[in-house]
């Protein structure tokens, strides 16, 4: 899974904001295949892409962060389930800020998927829209989420509160301070 700021724009959340994707190469083929929402009009989209652009180093002009590789037998297993979950999907509603958007499909994903775990970034807005209630997407504690208000206790979370599409809150593994809006500060 991978993450990056959105291009400026003239939307003001588009300063911080992250958006997330997930590009898998499914057992015995030789390209990637790319699960993602691009633009709030696009709908899902599974596309094929070369080796190039799943190792890109920046996409639309920024970097790019890679958040969870998986490897091995088990990847296999989670990419071919990814991308039948991702073609089986409707195309959700879509509203860029709190959401639902581009990252709260992508946690749906992670959470539709065994076998698949992901450290979300915090500034991933809309990442937590919806109603949830369980495991957490890193598989390592609990979440609670209902809509504009949320909490998630955890190994790799730490605590986070989620209020509005935005998070706060202290990462334990690796020991983080996430402050809405700003980029997570390391320790």
């Amino acid at each position: 899974m991978k993450n990056l700021r959105l291009p400026t724009s003239e939307v003001w959340y588009s300063r911080f904001a992250h958006h997330t994707w997930v590009d898998v190469r499914l057992p015995g083929k030789a390209d990637w295949v790319r699960v993602e929402i691009p633009t709030p009009t696009s709908g899902i989209k599974v596309s094929h892409v070369g080796a190039e652009k799943a190792f890109a180093d920046e996409r639309w002009g920024r970097p790019v962060r890679v958040r969870t590789v998986l490897s091995g037998p088990a990847a296999g297993e989670v990419a071919e389930g990814l991308v039948a979950r991702a073609k089986s999907m409707e195309s959700p509603d879509y509203l860029s800020f709190p959401g639902p958007n581009s990252n709260t499909f992508i946690h749906s994903l992670v959470h539709d998927v065994d076998g698949m775990h992901a450290r979300f970034s915090a500034n991933a807005v809309g990442k937590d829209f919806g109603l949830n209630l369980g495991v957490s997407e890193t598989g390592t504690g609990i979440e609670l989420d209902a809509y504009l208000i949320g909490l998630q206790v955890g190994w790799v979370e730490g605590v986070e509160l989620h209020f509005l599409g935005l998070t706060a809150g202290i990462g334990l593994a690796p020991l983080t301070l996430k402050l809405p809006v700003l980029p997570e500060i390391g320790f």
